[in-house]
């Protein structure tokens, strides 16, 4: 492997794991290890949020965005809420991933247009991009009907009773 890709394979590496520590406010590589592994408790969640962000910071560094903020996960934390909200919410189908990676293209549109906006005042746009991101994802989405709500949680207790028998139940309730 040459230096050049071994550079690039830790930039990516970075910006995923700084993606998903920037949720927490945190740059900590090992809790973002964490944050990744509990996603995927759900594997269609799991696999939504990490296509989000691959989509989000792949983006921004083909459209030539600040490499730094890239790496740090400023343009990618969005985009993960974004996918993790609607991993855990809709089926996964392949009109589903169309919606996802053009959620995740939207989501970073925002994230850069407030940037801009609110950063030459020095305020932060925290996770504004997130709510209009998943705003626009419920709302436009809602006569569609090829996506289609997950079912997947529906019966928890079940799941529950499975796991632990009736202790976990009743630990839960």
């Amino acid at each position: 492997m040459n230096p050049l890709s071994k550079t690039t394979a830790n930039q990516v590496a970075d910006s995923l794991l700084n993606s998903y520590g920037q949720v927490f406010f945190s740059r900590n590589k090992v809790f973002a290890v964490i944050l990744i592994v509990v996603s995927f408790f759900d594997m269609y969640t799991g696999i939504a949020g990490l296509a989000a962000v691959f989509t989000a910071n792949g983006a921004a560094l083909l459209m030539g965005m600040n490499r730094e903020k890239i790496r740090t996960g400023a343009y990618g934390f969005n985009a993960l809420m974004v996918g993790l909200g609607i991993g855990i919410n809709y089926q996964p189908t392949p009109e589903f991933y169309l919606i996802l990676v053009s959620i995740s293209l939207l989501t970073l549109f925002i994230t850069l247009g407030l940037e801009g906006v609110l950063g030459k005042y020095g305020l932060p746009y925290l996770s504004i991009p997130f709510l209009f991101g998943i705003w626009f994802v419920i709302i436009a989405t809602k006569g569609y009907s090829e996506l289609t709500v997950s079912e997947r949680g529906v019966y928890y207790l079940n799941d529950m009773y499975a796991i632990g028998g009736m202790p976990m139940v009743r630990l839960y309730e």
